[in-house]
């Protein structure tokens, strides 16, 4: 988690819309873009490809994991700002530091922006302002990587 820390310390998040109307509506855009079809149905392809892989199970040394894709915006500690979630949920303890946290963090990244090619342009924009993915286990963050 040290490590966490000291990364999310020396990367700022990008700025966002200053004022109240500018950030509502830009998170307003977020929110829809997250929640177009061909974003939700296209995280649950990568979420299949990340049990079939085997990558889950490899993290988290439990065939009983399970893992949830989401655009959300979440304050990690910088104050609120749009990431995409990796969810893992596991009954088993995990080892924060190893190299399958990040190895699985890649992947999604590589696939998501497989899916971003196929989705609309204006989609695609709102959703590449992401600050980057955050990587969470049992709901803490153990990853944050900044696009």
């Amino acid at each position: 988690m040290a490590r966490l820390k000291l990364f999310l310390i020396a990367n700022a998040r990008r700025a966002r819309p200053t004022g109240a109307s500018g950030q509502g509506n830009w998170t307003m855009k977020f929110a829809k873009a997250a929640a177009h079809e061909g974003v939700v149905d296209g995280l649950r392809c990568i979420e299949d490809k990340i049990f079939e892989t085997g990558q889950l199970v490899t993290a988290t040394g439990d065939a009983e994991s399970d893992v949830t894709l989401r655009f959300l915006i979440a304050d990690i500690g910088n104050g609120p700002a749009p990431y995409l979630i990796i969810d893992v949920t596991t009954g088993a303890a995990v080892d924060e530091e190893s190299d399958a946290w990040v190895e699985l963090s890649d992947y999604v990244y590589s696939k998501y922006l497989d899916l971003s090619g196929s989705l609309p342009r204006r989609t695609s924009s709102v959703l590449g302002e992401a600050a980057g993915q955050v990587t969470r286990v049992n709901g803490r963050a153990i990853l944050l990587s900044n696009w």
